[in-house]
Formats: C-alpha cells, structure tokens, sequence
C-alpha cells in the first residue's frame, strides 16, 4: 500500500477557483506516466472541492493509461486535515486500503507531508507544479520513498 501526493498541475489563471491550463494537463498527464512506471495500482483518489484537482486526477488516469470509467472513483473532500498530528493520523486511517492512494493535493498540504516524511531530499522545487512523491509505511510511520519533479508553472 503506497500513497501517491501530487500538487495539482498549472492553473489557468488566479482565481480561487480555476481550471487547469493546457499545461497544467499535459504536466499531469507526465505525472501519471511516471506513476505507471512506478507500478501504482490506485485503487482510491481524494481530491479537493477545487476543480483543478478533480482536474489532475483525470490527467493523470490519462498518464497511467485508464479510461475514466476503468479509473478509481474519485472523493471529493472540502480540504486536507492540516496541523500538527492531523495530517498523520488521517494517513493512519488509509493504511488499510487494499492498494495504492492519490492524493491530489495544494501547495501547502504537499509542502506539509514532505517535512513530515522527509520529501524534502528529494528537492523538488517549490514552484514546480504536478510534482508527486510516493509516500510508504514502516511501521506506524510514513516515509518518503519517491519523488517526480513535475515542471515549473510555465
């Protein structure tokens, strides 16, 4: 069982609420080739109530070769627990998932997982959009395992 973080790809503008560019889509797209080279099997996607995270998980089914019907079903959330603890205990409640998790997350929430679980060595720019980390238990905790560059918003 693995959990997969991405940061949505590149917005079409700045709204709270924008779609993702043309860019934004081809770099989730790249994002889910390489998930389909890391042999992710997603069984669940979570996403925000912003559209362009629905967004990037539709890109990156696309990555990994999925139909959107043949893809996991996607949860919405209205954000990700963030705090001290919070964000932990939640990844405790998908462990048991019977496969892999996407996340499809914002800036913050990724940044937040990466100092917790020690993305951080893996360098991954902080501009940089449709970045992903693969995130593996060892006991009660989560590490980080992997890590895909995603592009810089162009």
């Amino acid at each position: 069982m693995r959990i997969y973080v991405v940061r949505h790809g590149a917005r079409e503008n700045s709204t709270e609420d924008s779609p993702l560019s043309p860019v934004g889509v081809e770099m989730s797209r790249a994002t889910g080739v390489w998930l389909s080279g890391d042999g992710a099997r997603l069984v669940r996607t979570i996403v925000t109530r912003r559209c362009r995270t629905g967004q990037t998980a539709w890109a990156i089914y696309a990555g990994l070769g999925l139909a959107p019907a043949a893809g996991p079903t996607i949860e919405t959330r209205s954000g990700f627990p963030t705090g001290r603890g919070k964000l932990a205990a939640y990844l405790a409640e998908l462990a048991d998932t019977p496969g892999d998790v996407l996340l499809v997350v914002h800036h913050g929430t990724q940044r937040l997982l990466e100092r917790e679980h020690g993305g951080a060595r893996f360098a991954v720019p902080d501009e940089n959009r449709a970045a992903a980390f693969r995130l593996e238990p060892a006991g009660e905790a989560w590490f980080c395992t992997a890590a895909w560059p995603g592009a810089p918003e162009a």
